[in-house]
């Protein structure tokens, strides 16, 4: 233990000693093929020679297992600024980077190449290796976070993290701001992603990039370049440049929310069910009973009110609702067709399998927000190929929070204002 710590010393030392000079730092994944990985690790090392300057220093890290690959430094002497005098003094680093190169880590059953643990990647750093003075980091890694402990805090599956996490106690949610500011003050982060799979939809995107940019900032670092494009990385890197300006505002909710955007079908007969024509005629009893192809939306007027839709299929069974999107018949989501914000979205429930819509619960929650006017909202309901719609008023003033939730849904009553029970059959005209 004692060696452990001396190590760690040492480390801290060694990068504090190139003070009031430009620093990097470079995170790799091994969870890759082993191609993939041998190009990344000799771009690293062409970087680190003809970037690293006399009197700087480079940190290369494993942003998988969160551990010091190597560490690169440059005396403070002009003789020492060319590639021959670099690698000379540092033979130890560059054998480390290759041994690490030729130990690719078999992608996982999540099927994420590239995979890091980036928000326990950003406290490694800041806690070992901060303060910085003016220090690039690189990552070159998967944007899409996996939580081995945790699905839910996960982004496979089109999922990231609402603002809750953000606000979260650190042992709610990895995505954790609190007790974080400043510990990466003075960088810039400049990540590149091996390519553009993961970006399922232009709202994913735009979600998934406003969850790093403010993860990043909220450790007093900014996100200054997110791409697919490698060599822009390292050029960007090499020159610090700065984030471009964005319009991202971290959100003050308390509700720890992982999101989870279903894709938009390229099918000219799959249309989102807020923008169907609803059907006035009701459905027959028989319908009613054995009803296929069920979808659930709600959508609102109060673009700063956040309401929740809750639905149990049958009596007996499992709640989907934000906190619980997926049971064996069916799964929660959002609808961004047309939501009034791109990092928010309309409440929708989808069914897999047929249910008896008299003996379906929908609750719907006034959550967040203030309205002096009350909430105005419609739901929708859509069996097979009809569609129904139905409008509803919250009365009060401001959400509670989902207080009285269980008590809604165990007695089929409404608990407190903030709280509506709707009946299918209402909905549908019957």
């Amino acid at each position: 233990m004692k060696n452990l710590i001396m190590i760690g010393v040492c480390a801290v030392l060694l990068w504090s000693s190139a003070a009031h000079t430009k620093n990097y730092v470079i995170a790799l994944s091994p969870m890759q093929g082993a191609e993939a990985l041998h190009h990344q690790s000799t771009a690293t090392l062409r970087f680190l020679l003809e970037q690293v300057k006399p009197g700087e220093s480079a940190l290369i890290v494993d942003g998988l297992h969160l551990k010091t690959i190597a560490q690169f430094a440059v005396k403070d002497n002009k003789a020492y600024d060319h590639p021959k005098a670099k690698m000379q003094l540092n033979q130890k680093a560059i054998l480390a980077l290759r041994q690490f190169a030729g130990k690719p880590v078999e992608v996982a059953e999540h099927g994420v190449t590239g995979v890091m643990q980036v928000p326990q990647l950003l406290q490694f750093l800041g806690n070992n290796y901060g303060p910085f003075e003016d220090t690039d980091i690189i990552i070159l890694g998967s944007p899409i976070y996996v939580d081995a402990h945790n699905p839910d805090w996960g982004m496979i599956n089109n999922q990231y993290p609402g603002d809750g996490h953000f606000n979260a106690p650190p042992q709610s949610s990895p995505f954790s701001l609190q007790g974080r500011k400043g510990l990466l003050s003075n960088t810039r982060i400049h990540w590149a992603y091996p390519d553009e799979r993961w970006i399922t939809s232009d709202g994913y995107r735009v979600n998934v990039t406003r969850v790093w940019t403010l993860l990043m900032e909220g450790y007093g670092s900014q996100l200054a370049t997110f791409t697919g494009d490698q060599s822009t990385v390292w050029r960007r890197a090499a020159t610090g440049a700065k984030a471009p300006p964005h319009s991202y505002e971290l959100h003050s909710t308390t509700k720890l929310e992982t999101i989870q955007l279903v894709a938009q079908v390229e099918d000219t007969q799959h249309v989102s069910i807020y923008e169907r024509d609803l059907s006035d005629t009701p459905p027959l009893p028989r319908v009613m009973r054995q009803a296929h192809d069920v979808e659930i939306g709600i959508s609102w007027n109060c673009e700063d009110c956040d309401l929740d839709l809750h639905v149990r299929p049958h009596h007996g069974a499992e709640v989907l609702y934000f906190g619980h999107r997926q049971t064996p018949v069916g799964y929660y989501h959002k609808d961004f067709t047309r939501s009034p914000q791109t990092d928010g979205g309309y409440e929708t429930v989808t069914l897999t399998s047929a249910v008896d819509l008299r003996d379906i619960l929908i609750a719907v929650n006034w959550y967040g927000g203030q309205s002096a006017n009350g909430v105005t909202g419609e739901i929708r309901l859509a069996i097979s190929d009809q569609t129904y719609g139905m409008p509803f008023t919250f009365s009060g003033t401001k959400g509670n929070g989902g207080g009285g939730k269980n008590k809604t849904l165990e007695t089929n009553r409404a608990a407190n204002k903030a709280w509506l029970i709707i009946q299918p059959k209402e909905i549908v005209g019957l």
